[in-house]
């Protein structure tokens, strides 16, 4: 009788320390399911690298439909997935995208995108080059900007769309709407509208106070 109870003790306690043994020895592995804070932090970190290298993307959004979620090894698993982030122009462009996430560090191990196979909208042509901008403030009297920048041209079917990138950081984007060009300023998009006069290889924006001028640097050919 003692023997079976003893027995009966024994294998309640073993019951009853199972799953502390399962609890020790369960790695710290984030849990997948698409509503955890891991996915939350991968998407945030493609989301900065869309954003850090097009500075004309103004929303990026992500895909639930599609997305897969895979366990790599006990401490890292992977997402991959698609998304669209929508152009200053209001051209949107797909992309796919993947990620690892180590839950043992609890950061983003990798995450890198690329565009979709899928999207269908041509790459425009943009023809790149270093030249120098003064940003004239009208109301004060004075430049804002002198020295060098950086100037894209995206040869658009709707026209041409100069990116501008000042020497001290400030983004500036124009897109051709017919006559007159939507302005993006650091601060956002103006609710003024800019015109183009050329003179020589210089391209003279003016748009409410400000006067940007673009000394050289951009070619001739099919930009206009």
């Amino acid at each position: 009788m003692k023997a079976r109870i003893l027995k009966k003790f024994m294998v309640l306690s073993l019951l009853a320390a199972a799953p502390i043994v399962a609890a020790i020895a369960q790695p710290d592995s984030p849990p997948i399911t698409p509503d955890t804070g891991w996915i939350e932090a991968c998407q945030k970190s493609v989301n900065n690298k869309i954003k850090g290298e097009h500075y004309d993307a103004d929303k990026v959004t992500f895909r639930y439909d599609g997305m897969t979620l895979s366990k790599l090894s006990d401490t890292e698993n992977k997402v991959t997935g698609a998304g669209e982030y929508i152009k200053s122009d209001g051209h949107w462009r797909t992309f796919n995208y993947e990620c690892v996430f180590n839950g043992a560090s609890n950061a983003v191990e990798s995450s890198s995108y690329y565009k979709a196979s899928a999207d269908s909208e041509p790459a425009p042509q943009a023809a790149v080059a270093e030249a120098s901008c003064d940003l004239f403030d009208k109301k004060r009297g004075r430049n804002h900007y002198q020295g060098a920048c950086t100037v894209s041209v995206m040869d658009e079917e709707s026209g041409n769309e100069y990116q501008v990138g000042l020497g001290d950081g400030e983004p500036y984007i124009f897109v051709n709407e017919g006559a007159i060009y939507n302005v993006k300023t650091p601060d956002g998009w103006s609710k003024y509208n800019a015109t183009l006069t050329m003179d020589g290889d210089r391209r003279i924006f003016y748009w409410d106070k400000w006067v940007l001028t673009i000394n050289g640097g951009l070619p001739t050919r099919g930009v206009y």
